[in-house]
């Protein structure tokens, strides 16, 4: 697995999705972030359990899965000199380089290990315009 980000896209997203993992945990996965590739798909994963977050992203990219510890991959891509990132995945290890900078951290073990988030498909719809909506507010 071979994945080139811009460390412009990728930044606010590991920031954000890094406050939703475990600070210190009895179960080591959560404090990690999973890094997974379906059809050209990257879905950023973190959770405590009680709070999940997750972001798609489209990437040109081999299928592929990982679990890195997620303010380690967060404080690695805060550091890198360069705007292009290379994550590689490579026998349980992902290597991240930018520059002539680079880093090697071991992942978590089974991904299958990582809480699933269930998937929410949100069916209720509306529109309205602003102003009676405003109004609507204002009112209540």
């Amino acid at each position: 697995m071979n994945l080139i980000m811009s460390k412009q896209m990728i930044l606010p997203i590991l920031t954000n999705i890094a406050q939703s993992t475990a600070n210190a945990s009895n179960k080591p996965i959560l404090e990690g972030m999973m890094f997974d590739v379906k059809d050209k798909m990257l879905t950023i994963t973190g959770t405590d359990i009680v709070v999940n977050l997750s972001k798609r992203i489209p990437v040109e990219c081999e299928d592929g899965c990982f679990i890195v510890g997620a303010k380690k991959v967060l404080s690695i891509v805060k550091a890198m000199p360069e705007d292009t990132i290379e994550f590689t995945l490579s026998n349980g290890i992902v290597t991240i380089k930018s520059g002539k900078s680079k880093f090697e951290i071991t992942t978590y073990g089974d991904v299958s290990e990582f809480p699933q988030i269930p998937e929410i498909e949100y069916q209720t719809q509306f529109t309205t315009n602003s102003v009676d909506m405003f109004n609507r507010i204002i009112n209540a």
